[in-house]
């Protein structure tokens, strides 16, 4: 009946209307775009490779103030072949990292990812690259509504589930809730086989933990298709990334020998070795327009040593940072060390990825993890480092403990060094320390009479030094929270471009520009403000196009191409680094939602699916950061990007479709009146809630195993009409 129905009103438009049908929207009235969800030839029965970004190839807006932005990166790989038995295609695929965008403009809904509803009916495997909410986060919203489920399996190292675990909390679910889908643990190197329901092997997913450098350990991934022993094509995913000789010094992964690493896992393939070479990659394109090298951790812990030692001995230290800037505590750490100062941590995002690296180490690569059920993975490195550097280590003690307070309370200035969450300024950090800091309502301004957490402090005894830049779009508001800083009494260090600049110096100026100047470098002074060029307190998680040009030398693949940008231009120099360095790329950049065919020897485009996203907005309690509850919904865009637009299928200009996503919240349900958490989640697909082919079926809604369900004992608000 759907499909009479989009006929009568196609059929309505052209004669009444007079007007061009608009299929599209009918489709989509219907209930029915799932009829056109690719516009792919179909494959042949040996199979292929597709993959479709749908996320992260961000150069084009999906709704307004989403999908123009970095952010929301995800890959989806597929093994297609035609099943002569059932005469219908088949697909066997894994998804590559699920992240959420981050949205700018004022808006209804605070916050949006990739949509892969259809997708997860075939992709029962998700691997995820590390822990910025742009690569993890949107995993939430597809476990809080039952759409990612014990059926799937979640891959990622021991410190990402951490992080994961922590924020799946504060939703509400717990480890042990019945929503939660199986988790596997990497380590090391190895590769994963996939079968498809037969038991035949149609996929091999290789990985190598932590191998690739960035802000925060990145674990990188080659899918291969496969058909049986034959590879029919293959993909490495990166992640973000950097060039970093010295971690390549201590973690040269043998994910970098990808022939190895698979004829290890099955000598049988050592006859096909050409085969393993990956087909296709793409590289991080954020800074790629930059020339040069980014600075690297070891230059900025040089730079800060010197300030902290030289410019500001008899000053306590503040490190605002982001909360998953693994690579940031590391050097801030060997900071302390060199400079004699004692470490805490101070903020939930910044006391959590020091209560990880407590539990899983800091650096395994340098000094070992700690044993099983011990914790002292920050103790441990401080100890090895001082070691190295023939120091006396320092210590780091927590928030809440008794030796914190005794050090704000009795230690003169120079001796304590606290990292802070918080680093960029925004409306999002207003629970964050530092943003409390500058509006005079942090730890440090609380009064230990009132309140047992105060930790009081005169900001004159303080400089903060800001070693994160600021992310694109946020430079106006880190720099109104910089001045908000100084104009406390605070001296605030911030990072501009490869140099820094020193607000509120008063009257040790003169010692900065002696000291620097002894040390070769030139002081620009701007009223209150010195400004020191060249002279890096921040090391960016992406490379520039330095960086971008050793990664093609360093990496095994047959075709480089770009992602995680959002710009043209950046596209442009990067496919000319790539063919000036010799090297293959595809001969154009791939959007969202198109999909490529990866061969052994060619990378090419074959068509698209649906442009569309999820839209999410958090209800919590004012203040509280826990049980939160979720409201979202599916949008799909009805434009030139849907798949058959080029053989005339149309809809309105601009137009966007809404509609359901997943099942009611859970939190919904048991305020309805279900306490019972034994109970079945069934998701809902590209169903239309203004869907007028037949009404809603009973299944769209939670079904519940103890006794038979009988739609009519629902509340009114959950019946079906």
């Amino acid at each position: 009946m759907g499909a009479v129905g989009v006929l009568n009103k196609s059929h309505a438009d052209m004669l009444k209307l007079r007007d061009y049908p608009k299929i599209l929207d009918h489709l989509a009235e219907y209930g029915l775009l799932e009829v056109i969800q690719t516009s792919s030839a179909q494959p042949g029965r040996e199979g292929r490779l597709v993959l479709t970004s749908m996320g992260g190839n961000n150069l084009r807006e999906i709704v307004p103030g989403v999908g123009e932005d970095i952010g929301g990166n995800c890959k989806v790989v597929e093994t297609q072949w035609y099943d002569r038995a059932s005469k219908t295609v088949k697909k066997v695929g894994v998804i590559f990292d699920l992240g959420a965008y981050i949205i700018r403009n004022q808006t209804e809904w605070t916050g949006g990812g990739p949509d892969i509803i259809e997708k997860l009916s075939y992709c029962k495997d998700i691997f995820i690259s590390h822990h910025h909410l742009d690569h993890l986060d949107f995993i939430i919203p597809y476990i809080k509504r039952g759409l990612i489920s014990p059926e799937h399996r979640l891959h990622m190292t021991p410190e990402v589930w951490e992080m994961a675990k922590d924020k799946l909390t504060k939703w509400g679910i717990k480890k042990d809730s019945p929503l939660m889908p199986k988790v596997n643990l990497l380590k090391d190197t190895g590769v994963i086989d996939i079968r498809d329901d037969r038991g035949r092997l149609r996929m091999s997913v290789a990985y190598g933990v932590d191998a690739v450098p960035h802000s925060a350990k990145d674990t990188p991934f080659i899918a291969y298709a496969r058909n049986g022993k034959r590879i029919l094509g293959s993909y490495m995913y990166l992640g973000d990334m950097r060039y970093d000789e010295d971690w390549f010094n201590v973690h040269d992964s043998l994910f970098w020998n990808p022939v190895e690493l698979m004829t290890r896992h099955d000598p049988s393939l050592s006859k096909q070795s050409e085969s393993l070479i990956p087909t296709y990659t793409e590289q991080d394109g954020t800074s790629v327009k930059r020339m040069g090298r980014s600075p690297r951790e070891s230059q900025i812990v040089e730079n800060c040593v010197f300030l902290l030692n030289e410019c500001f001995p008899d000053k306590h230290v503040l490190i605002p940072i982001i909360g998953t800037n693994d690579g940031r505590r590391e050097s801030g750490l060997q900071i302390a060390n060199l400079t004699g100062r004692k470490v805490t941590s101070l903020g939930s995002a910044v006391e959590k990825i020091f209560a990880i690296g407590n539990k899983h180490g800091i650096n395994p690569y340098k000094c070992q993890r700690p044993e099983a059920g011990k914790y002292t993975g920050i103790k441990d490195y401080l100890a090895w480092h001082a070691e190295q550097k023939d120091i006396n280590a320092t210590v780091y003690a927590g928030r809440t403990s008794g030796t914190v307070k005794e050090w704000f309370k009795n230690d003169k200035p120079g001796t304590i060094m606290a990292f802070l969450s918080g680093s960029q300024g925004t409306d999002i950090e207003k629970d964050s320390v530092t943003y409390k800091l500058s509006e005079g309502t942090s730890y440090f301004d609380a009064d230990p009479e009132t309140s047992s957490t105060a930790l009081p402090a005169d900001m004159k005894d303080w400089v903060v030094l800001l070693s994160q830049s600021a992310i694109p779009g946020n430079r106006d508001a880190q720099h109104r929270m910089v001045l908000r800083l100084a104009k406390r009494g605070a001296c605030v260090l911030e990072p501009i471009d490869d140099g820094v600049c020193i607000h509120n110096a008063g009257n040790i100026s003169a010692r900065i520009k002696e000291k620097l100047f002894e040390h070769g470098k030139y002081v620009e002074a701007e009223r209150n403000t010195l400004v020191i060029r060249q002279f890096p307190i921040h090391a960016s998680g992406h490379g520039r196009n330095g960086d971008f040009r050793l990664w093609l030398n360093k990496l095994q693949a047959k075709y480089f191409g770009l992602h995680h940008t959002d710009d043209m231009e950046s596209v442009q120099v990067a496919y000319d680094t790539i063919e000036k360095e010799g090297k293959k790329h595809p001969g154009r950049v791939f959007h969202n939602a198109e999909e490529i065919e990866i061969r052994l020897d060619s990378v090419k485009a074959i068509g698209k699916t649906h442009t569309s996203l999820i839209l999410t907005r958090e209800i919590a309690e004012e203040g509280k950061h826990y049980n939160k509850r979720l409201e979202a919904e599916r949008v799909v865009v009805l434009d030139d990007r849907s798949p058959f637009y080029d053989a005339g299928l149309r809809g309105s200009a601009n137009g966007v479709f809404k509609t359901e996503f997943g099942v009611e919240d859970i939190e919904d349900m048991r305020k309805a009146g279900h306490q019972s958490s034994n109970y079945k989640v069934v998701p809902i697909f590209s169903r239309s809630s203004q869907c007028e082919a037949k009404p809603p079926r009973e299944f769209e809604y939670p079904s519940f195993s103890g006794g038979t369900w009988n739609p009519d004992n629902l509340p009114d608000n959950l019946k079906v009409a």
